[in-house]
């Protein structure tokens, strides 16, 4: 009768035991496909530097291929922000000319803790110094520590 007993319980914690790790499981495999943001493709634009928040955003890799720079990021929140990547109007006369650009969006710095990462895709035409193919420059990044050599392509 002990015997008995004593293996309804080992049973019964050991299934309860693999129905919690597969509901764990679940959570975890559904929190990272939540994560996951196909890339989307943006627009840069020319404007104040002054204006938007780029605090909460970590870039991890960027990437400039032709007339798109892609940009590997992470952030927390609880919901994805708009993000829009800004030229200054200013250039800084050398050989390459150098302009300062920002990545900004328009989520809020909350309670929420919750790490999203994602590949944004901006089109980066407008920050080219002349619409000639050829043309460089280098675009120096907030956040991001090295300058980046851009060299224009007509499309």
């Amino acid at each position: 009768m002990k015997t008995l007993f004593l293996l309804s319980l080992l049973v019964l914690l050991f299934g309860c035991k693999s129905k919690e790790n597969s509901m764990t499981d679940s959570i975890q495999n559904n929190s990272t496909e939540s994560n996951f943001q196909k890339p989307q493709k943006l627009v840069a634009k020319i404007g104040d530097l002054s204006e938007g928040i780029s605090e909460g955003i970590m870039i991890s890799e960027v990437v400039v291929d032709g007339n798109n720079m892609e940009l590997q990021i992470s952030y927390s929140g609880c919901q994805r922000p708009v993000f829009d990547l800004i030229g200054s109007p200013m250039i800084a006369k050398s050989l390459p000319p150098i302009r300062s650009i920002r990545l900004i969006h328009n989520g809020e710095n909350g309670e929420c803790e919750k790490l999203m990462s994602e590949r944004l895709i901006f089109d980066i035409s407008v920050l080219t110094y002349q619409e000639q193919d050829g043309s460089e420059i280098y675009l120096q990044l907030e956040g991001w520590k090295e300058k980046i050599k851009y060299t224009y392509t007509s499309k």
